[in-house]
Parts: C-alpha cells; structure tokens; sequence
C-alpha cells in the first residue's frame, strides 16, 4: 500500500502505508522513472507500477500481507470465517492509517485488532483476550513506525498497555505526546431528548492533522462521549466529525 504526493517540482513522492517518503517518481504518461531513496531503478508503464517497484526494492510489505501470510501458513487460525479476515480486519487496518501501534489476534474462529496507543486501548485488550480465551490464538505487536509485525506474548503485552499512551484526552483536550491536536465538543442532536443519550461529537483542530492524526482522532470521537467528565448522559454517538477550518478530514453519521 502505498500513496503518491505531487511534489512542487513535478515529480512525484511516494509515500509507504505509514506516510514514510521512500522514493520519488519523474517522468510522463507511458514511462515513470522509478527512484527508491537516491536509486534509480528502472523505468515503468504506469505510477502505480513504478511505486509498487520501490517498494519491493526495499523490501517494505503493507501490514494487511503480513497478516495475510500467517494467515496462509497457518492449519490452524481462522478456521471459520475466512472470508471475514479478508473483508473487516483488512478494512480495520487501513482504518487506522498507521495511526497507532496495534495488537493483532488470529484464532480459530476470527481475527481481533486492537490499538495500543489510545486512552482505550486497556479496556479494547481486556474484551479481546476474554473473547478468545481458550481458543487457539497467537498474539502480535504490529509496528505502525517501521511497517513490522512480530510474534508477542500476554506479558509483554501487558507492560506495553501500562505506558501512558500516545494518544491522550485531558479534559476536552486530545494530545500526542507534547503536541494538542484538537478540542472536543459533544452537543445533543436537534430532535433527540437527554434521555434518548444521543450526541454529535466534533473534534477541532488548529492545525491541520497528518492523515494518521486524523484516523487516532477519529477513533477518539467515538470513545470521548465516555471518558470526557459530566458528558455521560451523552453516550451514544449519532455523528463524529474531525474538523480544520473548512475541512473536514474525517466525518461519519449514522445510518438510519
């Protein structure tokens, strides 16, 4: 997976799954130039052969195949619904636009992902390990930064899921690390009543989020009706909206 930013001199960036520039791209329809770093490495019908070319040249595999492969090598994972692997957990993980480290769990009966890095990370783990307690399962630590994926165990886990996590809300305030991303707001809908529990969240931010950004944020939407102090009588998003000026880099309604 892969993404492509125009670039002011005409040539084109590529981008890798986690928003990483790893090559460029010059040249015109019928014939692209693929350069991976500072290494041209060959000339190419089209864009997406040529980015697809830089990234086998240095060897980067989008997280969905990595899954994909221990899927296929494995007699007994996701012995049932397959088919579901291939449709929800691919959808999930490029949800989540490598926003976030993430904790994936292949079993026999499905595939559970869950991100590591936001004030709900904790409670999402505790839910996924009691659903597939004595089930066959593995565990994996999937590395959003470095697009790895490698084996775990409930221990080390743990030790993770007790840093602070990256993502954070402080009041109605959302934070990576040092840098606030945005503001929330929760109101009640026009035509619902307090009982009803329905809310709009709106996410604002000063700057414009990365799209990763954007993703954890969009995440936080739906979960800070919960965890934002005295808004619980709101509990139950209806509509979750990441703004920046008149943008709108993530909006979702629910579908009646």
């Amino acid at each position: 997976m892969f993404s492509l930013q125009k670039m002011p001199n005409g040539q084109f960036s590529v981008l890798a799954e986690n928003g990483a520039a790893v090559g460029s791209l010059t040249g015109s329809k019928g014939e692209w130039i693929a350069i991976a770093r500072n290494e041209a490495i060959g000339a190419f019908e089209s864009q997406e052969a040529a980015a697809s070319a830089i990234l086998g040249k240095l060897e980067i595999t989008s997280i969905f195949d990595q899954m994909r492969i221990v899927i296929e090598d494995s007699s007994t994972l996701l012995m049932e619904n397959r088919h579901q692997f291939f449709m929800h957990t691919q959808a999930q993980v490029q949800q989540y636009r490598c926003a976030t480290d993430l904790i994936w769990i292949p079993h026999e009966k499905g595939s559970t992902v869950v991100p590591l890095d936001l004030p709900s990370s904790q409670e999402e783990m505790n839910a996924a390990l009691a659903s597939t307690e004595g089930r066959a399962r593995e565990l994996y630590v999937v590395d959003a930064a470095s697009l790895t994926m490698y084996p775990t165990d409930l221990a080390s886990i743990q030790r993770r899921l007790s840093r602070t996590p990256l993502y954070k809300l402080n009041g109605k305030q959302v934070w990576k690390g040092q840098k606030r991303l945005g503001s929330v707001r929760i109101t009640q809908p026009h035509g619902y009543k307090a009982s009803d529990r329905k809310c709009q969240v709106e996410i604002s931010c000063e700057v414009e989020p990365s799209p990763q950004e954007a993703a954890a944020l969009s995440k936080i939407g739906f979960i800070a009706p919960q965890i934002i102090p005295g808004r619980d009588v709101f509990s139950q998003p209806i509509r979750v909206e990441v703004l920046y000026k008149s943008q709108k880099p993530f909006s979702w309604k629910l579908s009646m």
